[in-house]
């Protein structure tokens, strides 16, 4: 594939979904490898994330919702890390809806509460520096 037909999928595809993550990420892996079909990968991953979010609409609806959650943490640290140090938060519509200092604990309770787990935003928070590793659990 040439470069400039792979420059037009990722403008394409970052302007439909605001994809930013994905298209950076496939940019640098091209890039980097030039590993024939990653573009292909990567624009039929985009796909079923679209297609599973329930279409292009709702995804975009989903994202700006995660984006929020995002900048409510952000935004909020200060006062989150008064009630939360050390605990993994869960956000959700701009609400704390779970908090405590084990993971699984956090989704066990996101998933008692029916909220959507790939839609609620996890962080951990720590008024010390910490360096988070974590393995994300898709569709549970």
């Amino acid at each position: 594939m040439s470069q400039q037909k792979f420059e037009a999928i990722v403008k394409l595809r970052h302007i439909l979904t605001d994809g930013s993550i994905i298209v950076n990420l496939v940019y640098r892996v091209y890039q980097k490898h030039k590993i024939e079909g990653v573009i292909e990968m990567a624009g039929g991953l985009l796909d079923k994330a679209i297609e599973s979010a329930g279409g292009l609409e709702e995804f975009q609806k989903k994202m700006a919702q995660f984006r929020g959650d995002l900048a409510f943490i952000d935004d909020k640290r200060e006062e989150l890390l008064q009630r939360y140090d050390e605990n993994w938060v869960a956000v959700y519509k701009h609400e704390v809806v779970a908090h405590g200092e084990q993971y699984d604990d956090v989704i066990a309770q996101i998933r008692k509460r029916g909220l959507p787990t790939d839609e609620v935003v996890i962080k951990f928070l720590s008024s010390r520096k910490v360096i988070t590793l974590f393995q994300m659990r898709w569709g549970r």
